[in-house]
């Protein structure tokens, strides 16, 4: 197998996570969600949202795309657990 279609396999896996996780919200709270953890992102590492690579992606190279695509994840994950926690069962 080659090395593109590994990065493109696991590529496909952390979307597949993130889509997962949210995929119990609604449209509306699905973007208010990502747009959430873009601000935690944003916030936690003093950045601005320019310089995230899905808001524009020209402008960072290959390895802060994975760094960042990651720490999407991780902060996904968490907030998704942390709301989850806030909702009751009626």
């Amino acid at each position: 197998m080659k090395a593109k279609d590994i990065k493109e396999k696991i590529d496909n896996a952390k979307y597949a996570k993130l889509i997962r996780l949210i995929s119990i919200l609604s449209p509306e709270d699905h973007q208010k969600f990502l747009n959430d953890i873009d601000l935690i992102l944003c916030n936690f590492l003093d950045l601005k949202m320019d310089d995230l690579p899905w808001i524009n992606p020209s402008k960072n190279d290959e390895k802060w795309e994975q760094i960042m695509d990651n720490l999407r994840l991780v902060i996904a994950k968490l907030e998704f657990e942390s709301q989850m926690e806030k909702r009751t069962v009626h």
